[in-house]
């Protein structure tokens, strides 16, 4: 058994808890490392939003999440959706055996006979836990937590489109208006299926702490999220027994609908470069062309900007950054910034929509101005795009480009 301190910080911790109580030693299981890190997020933030690798245990935090509101005697209502009713009254089941086997709950008494509904009393505190289908489930209610544990369905499978709009709708209608003002909590677990789907739109949004955890941390470095259970060695045997594709989705948080990408992993290993380093600026003489590429957007699509140096014709990346939720006088004032530390020779920059049409016109810019004789906008049109991929293409398959190991 732990000794009393630490059963006291159980109760205002849940990385305590989940290391000390939820996974106890008389239970024999040493709580991985990353759950923790895990637990640290939900405790400080009230909604958050997490793609996370098949079976590197997203759900058990949210069995170990809803064990902690019990241990600490909190009067809550929870909601726990899934895709499906069978799917959500499976999660409940799940967490009713694991507070049946943990020795620190054994005084818990069940208020309901019904298996998958949790209702518990402590201290004449109610807690109740109920399951039900993301698309069927009662409207109106408005209960302290709401759990969304894999609402897209398996990634083995693919929704119609038409469904995962339905389904990203009703999650931004619906579902984020449920949880009580200012004490409710809302925790989206699961895997993307496109990259339009409510895991990428969380991302934008100011109420949610968002992250990507795939499997593989750093390929190159063979650094895995879970080395104890599945190593670098491991993963690549999961690779090959289920192919690249299946993979992708299931262990790298890569969306179904961009799994079949122009490159597989192996093409960009063998380019990258795990020498090479961002570089702030230019202190000595440039040895090669600097050339950037600039993809304009805003929120939804946040602009991205890579640098390459071009020496005897190959292409070294030397940095790159995204810019997430910048207005464009911003934009343009960073990249007038990078032009003078890196000695920028050309920018090419995505000019479809002419958001940066002002920047280039000397009556209407003001004192933000780009400089046409580095900056040259570019239409992206069927012909230009198929240009554009054949050349890096070219340029991976004969190694004529080198990356920075940025996962």
């Amino acid at each position: 058994m732990v000794d009393q301190k630490t059963i006291y910080q159980a109760k205002i911790s849940f990385p305590v808890f989940i290391d000390n109580i939820f996974y106890c030693k008389e239970l024999g299981i040493k709580c991985p490392k990353h759950l923790v890190g895990w637990a640290w997020e939900i405790q400080n933030h009230k909604f958050t939003s997490k793609m996370a690798a098949r079976l590197h245990l997203k759900s058990t935090l949210m069995y170990a999440y809803v064990m902690w509101r019990i241990y600490r005697e909190d009067e809550r209502e929870m909601l726990y959706l899934s895709y499906s009713d069978t799917m959500a009254r499976y999660h409940t089941t799940k967490i009713k055996e694991q507070i049946l086997k943990n020795p620190y709950f054994k005084n818990i008494v069940f208020e309901t006979d019904a298996e998958s509904v949790i209702k518990i009393k402590n201290n004449n505190k109610l807690l109740t836990v109920y399951p039900e289908g993301f698309l069927s489930f009662t409207r109106g209610r408005h209960p302290d937590d709401v759990i969304c544990d894999d609402i897209l369905l398996d990634p083995a499978q693919v929704l119609a489109p038409t469904i995962i709009e339905k389904i990203t709708t009703l999650f931004f209608t619906a579902i984020m208006a449920m949880p009580k003002v200012n004490t409710g909590e809302l925790h989206l677990v699961g895997t993307p299926q496109t990259t339009e789907d409510l895991f990428s739109k969380t991302r934008d949004k100011t109420e949610f702490y968002w992250t990507s955890c795939p499997a593989i941390i750093d390929d190159y470095n063979k650094i895995t999220l879970w080395p104890d259970v599945f190593s670098w060695e491991k993963l690549q045997n999961i690779k090959t027994m289920i192919g690249p594709k299946s993979f992708s989705k299931e262990y790298l948080c890569v969306p179904v609908y961009s799994a079949d990408a122009f490159f597989n992993r192996e093409d960009i290993l063998a380019v990258i470069n795990p020498e090479l380093r961002y570089l702030l600026r230019y202190d000595g003489e440039k040895k090669g062309m600097i050339i950037g590429g600039f993809d304009i957007g805003k929120h939804a699509h946040p602009s991205h900007f890579a640098l390459f140096e071009v020496i005897d014709d190959k292409m070294i990346m030397i940095g790159q950054q995204f810019l997430d939720n910048t207005d464009y006088i911003k934009q343009a004032e960073y990249l007038r910034e990078k032009c003078e530390l890196l000695k920028i020779d050309r920018i090419y920059f995505d000019n479809t929509s002419r958001e940066f049409e002002s920047f280039t016109e000397p009556t209407t810019a003001g004192f933000i101005m780009l400089d046409l004789g580095i900056f040259k906008g570019i239409r992206f049109d069927l012909k230009s795009k198929s240009e554009m991929s054949i050349e890096f293409e070219k340029r991976v398959k004969n190694k004529t480009i080198q990356l920075i190991n940025d996962q």
